[in-house]
């Protein structure tokens, strides 16, 4: 049997492999690994975290066997192996390494478990394990090229933001198969990143922020690798990543969705010229749901995305220069007597009416919109005047700001609040408010 007839389920790590060595003195040698990896058809690599005799005895003896479980079937196989090097360093080593860490996230372990090399073996051969037969299952149903293809196409069709976030989310579930997903948002300036849309969730978990800890999607939107969690029945906090990554840091913050009895998990980087526009997640009642032409699939999926999203935000301005944008503040005004914004300069959260909305540049954008509207009668903005709002402090580079406000129009809407916006063309937003506004300013 040679190593490519192996099934990607049994580099999984589902089941833990072992690997047996042999020392100087004739002793044999058994330790449990974290993963192993098929790097081409005749070379795997193996974590080295805890390593000590291991390591010992291979310098005297290079020859080791492999035990490799299949995930879905049970089978279990012999790989006749011979260690050739270490590498601790290298695209290889970073994307072994970037999966590793985001595994240890789930379970609780990455302040604990770090990898410090891989380990590469030359197989040599390769004997399936005597026992009993294998469970039968279903087999996965990769994604065709065709339908990829088709969801390329329905995004590359779409011009407007939330246009082209639907075709994106509504793609990625029909191709995948998979039961959810969401869009997170990347903010160039604080690093956070936030949900703009999801799908299969019982709330939508727009404005939800992923926390700083390390976890799948944070892990994957620094690496820019697309990452998997393929078994999350063996982290203990069932929970999985977002969840480990999502601890509110205030009483006020949005809780993002998820699903309690998810098994998958995948987050695929949305990326366009080496810029991190965001992160696809998707997630899975069903163990092994992504295998590696699930997780290419999804890549060409954001890819699209990533730079549909891009050339959205470039073309968004609206009116040009010298233009003025209508005042019209009678004509747009929401039913209701007072509006009290409260804006905290802390963290520029934003409450309406004691109910929290937002914060961060979506908080500013509401903020500046109010005010504007209370000083001059102001209810239509184009994105180039938005832009030019100094006390907006957008990025210099890459601000998305169409899905900034794509975000915080959403959330007016789901939240059911006293103040809303509108968009009126490709750049244009109204903002639609009673005329008794009240701005509290506080640190």
């Amino acid at each position: 049997m040679m190593l490519a007839q192996l099934s990607e389920a049994c580099f999984e790590g589902v089941i833990p492999s072992l690997v047996a060595t042999v020392g100087a003195d004739g002793l044999p040698n058994i330790a449990y690994l974290s993963q192993v990896i098929r790097i081409d058809d005749g070379l795997v690599g193996i974590s080295n975290q805890f390593f000590g005799k291991t390591a010992t005895n291979l310098q005297a003896n290079p020859r080791a066997a492999l035990l490799l479980v299949d995930g879905l079937t049970g089978e279990q196989f012999e790989l006749a192996a011979v260690f050739t090097e270490t590498r601790n360093s290298g695209s290889m080593f970073d994307r072994f390494k970037a999966q590793l860490d985001a595994e240890f996230a789930a379970f609780g372990l990455d302040e604990v478990m770090r990898l410090r090399a891989v380990d590469l073996f030359r197989v040599n051969g390769v004997n399936a394990v005597p026992g009993n037969p294998p469970l039968s299952v279903d087999p996965r149903r990769p994604p065709t090229i065709a339908a990829i293809a088709q969801v390329a196409e329905r995004i590359a069709l779409e011009t407007e933001t939330e246009q082209i976030l639907d075709a994106t989310l509504d793609g990625v579930c029909g191709a995948l198969g998979c039961d959810a997903a969401m869009v997170f948002a990347a903010d160039a300036g604080d690093g956070a990143l936030a949900t703009v849309g999801s799908r299969g969730y019982d709330s939508s978990g727009v404005g939800a922020e992923v926390g700083l800890q390390p976890g799948l999607i944070r892990i994957a939107a620094a690496t820019g690798l697309a990452l998997r969690l393929n078994d999350l029945s063996r982290s203990k906090r069932m929970a999985g990543a977002v969840r480990a990554t999502a601890t509110p840091e205030s009483e006020h913050a949005i809780a993002l969705p998820s699903l309690p009895d998810a098994q998958s998990q995948l987050a695929v980087p949305l990326l366009w010229h080496g810029v991190l526009q965001g992160v696809l997640f998707a997630e899975s009642r069903a163990r092994l749901a992504f295998d590696d032409v699930a997780v290419r699939a999804a890549t060409i999926i954001a890819l699209q995305a990533g730079a549909a999203l891009s050339m959205a935000d470039r073309g968004d301005e609206g009116e040009p220069p010298g233009v003025p944008a209508s005042t019209g503040a009678a004509a747009h005004r929401t039913t209701g007597t007072r509006v009290v914004l409260t804006h905290h300069s802390h963290d520029d959260s934003v409450f309406l009416n004691g109910d929290y909305v937002t914060r961060g540049v979506a908080g500013r954008l509401l903020r500046l919109m109010m005010l504007e509207f209370q000083q001059t009668g102001r209810t239509e903005f184009t994105n180039m005047q938005l832009r030019r709002m100094r006390d907006l402090k957008l990025p210099d580079f890459k601000d998305n700001l169409e899905t900034r406000l794509l975000m915080l129009r959403r959330r007016l809407d789901e939240r059911g609040m006293p103040v809303r916006l509108t968009r009126t063309g490709r750049g244009k937003i109204r903002l639609d408010a009673p005329a008794d506004i009240q701005i509290d300013e506080r640190n």
